[in-house]
């Protein structure tokens, strides 16, 4: 199969100016770092401002030091794993859902830093976002049902459009079982 496409102005990467934005996780997957360490890799979209659809990628790293890292983005979601047994010295052996954090909403603070001679940006401090709704609710509210369904027509139109702004006080729709 041929892959067609159109050639662009190949502008190359420009890393977002430092700051804290609001952040959609649209992708994740576990994967291998060059040494061999377990680590998972989000990909953030950002979702508002002058920078909105801005896609950053983030390591986690599932090393005993730096395991930390991927807990405060969880509990940034409002994801609930799931302890599914324990190691040799006691500690949770924790599990979520494949895909379990895409489409969860955290605000994060975005630095700079330097690579190999390449500046690139660095996903920090991650908290929740109490600005847009994401699949989990931290309060025993029954956002779900608030929804509204809507047309096939409509999907398509809300695909294109910013994303929809939590009620205040933040509640996030729970995930479906």
């Amino acid at each position: 199969m041929a892959i067609r496409y159109t050639r662009g102005e190949n502008t190359g990467f420009t890393p977002l100016p430092e700051g804290t934005y609001n952040l959609c996780i649209t992708a994740e997957e576990d994967c291998t770092s060059k040494a061999g360490n377990p680590q998972h890799k989000v990909t953030f979209d950002v979702v508002d401002g002058p920078h909105a659809g801005h896609t950053l990628n983030a390591w986690y790293s599932f090393q005993p030091n730096a395991a930390w890292r991927f807990e405060q983005l969880i509990t940034a979601t409002g994801a609930e794993p799931t302890v599914v047994g324990q190691d040799a010295e006691g500690n949770d052996i924790l599990e979520l859902e494949d895909d379990a954090l895409v489409g969860c909403y955290v605000t994060a603070m975005i630095t700079q830093e330097t690579y190999q001679g390449k500046v690139n940006n660095r996903v920090n401090g991650e908290q929740p976002c109490t600005d847009y709704a994401g699949p989990y609710s931290d309060d025993d509210s029954d956002y779900d049902n608030a929804v509204v369904e809507e047309s096939a027509e409509d999907d398509t139109a809300d695909a294109m459009a910013e994303p929809e702004k939590a009620p205040t006080p933040r509640r996030r729709a729970r995930r479906a079982l």
